[in-house]
């Protein structure tokens, strides 16, 4: 039986004329040229998003449609290799839930807070607490991904606006980062 994971990647258009694309994450690069159509609306600059990938024949299935994020790809890069694999999934919530944001500001405040690789890279790394649950060293960044997730979902039963909701979703997230 095959199994897939999905992973949180960088795409970039490696080649204009032949129309290539490089995917990168954690120091691997696979190329294609889109002929199967694995990427899905592809952009003509660098961008995040999620790789579907055949464990068992080491190799991407499918990519999803870019975030609606605007990061540089050192920033996605950073992430990728600060990421361990008990992160992976609430790696992708992040990342999903902060191109969901509609609210320009407030989208534009978390994507400065993402790009900051000095942030990051300890976030990644932390413990959320020295003796009770995600007391573990890179149990910080699941903690703060869970917390941001759940104040979202609140907001969300208690019908308040989309933009209330991104802004319980970016504190739950920045409240913890304080640790760092």
């Amino acid at each position: 039986m095959t199994q897939y994971t999905q992973q949180l990647v960088a795409v970039t258009k490696s080649d204009h004329q032949n129309n290539l694309w490089s995917i990168f994450h954690r120091g691997k690069q696979w190329y294609t040229h889109n002929n199967n159509n694995q990427l899905k609306n592809p952009l003509d600059s660098d961008y995040a998003a999620i790789i579907t990938f055949n464990e068992q024949s080491k190799q991407p299935v499918s990519v999803s449609a870019p975030f609606d994020l605007d990061v540089k790809l050192s920033t996605i890069l950073c992430h990728t290799s600060c990421c361990a694999t008990q992160q992976s999934a609430a790696q992708i919530q992040l990342w999903t839930a902060a191109s969901e944001i509609s609210d320009p500001t407030l989208k534009s405040f978390l994507t400065g807070v993402l790009s900051d690789t000095s942030i990051m890279q300890s976030f990644y790394q932390a413990k959320a607490s020295k003796s009770y649950h995600h007391k573990h060293e890179g149990e910080l960044f699941i903690h703060s991904v869970e917390v941001a997730v759940n104040a979202r979902m609140m907001a969300v039963q208690y019908n308040l606006p989309k933009r209330t909701q991104d802004c319980v979703f970016t504190g739950g997230l920045c409240m913890t980062l304080v640790k760092c």
